[in-house]
């Protein structure tokens, strides 16, 4: 099926890594501008459901993570909250 026909995505990740960061959702910002730059504002990306890898005193990927989700919305994917009602998140009419 074409991605164009679907009214929305939603990602439900469970880290925040570089290997989340590096091969997965991370090109899916390039490849919607190359494909077609519209579809990134039907990508919703379940924010508060994820959390970064942290072994205390020895890796930190916080600000890796937090930087990918920057990238993600300048890319005009939304960023959504588990808190939030679908009927709310901006684009969605139901």
């Amino acid at each position: 099926m074409n991605p164009t026909d679907r009214d929305r995505v939603e990602a439900f990740l469970t880290q925040r890594k570089p290997c989340f960061s590096i091969g997965t959702i991370a090109d899916l910002p390039t490849e919607i501008q190359v494909f077609d730059p519209a579809l990134a504002s039907k990508v919703y990306l379940l924010e508060d459901c994820t959390s970064p890898v942290v072994v205390p005193a020895v890796i930190d990927f916080t600000e890796q993570a937090d930087a990918a989700y920057q990238r993600f919305a300048e890319a005009g994917m939304h960023l959504v909250q588990s808190t939030d009602a679908i009927a709310n998140w901006e684009g969605i009419t139901l």
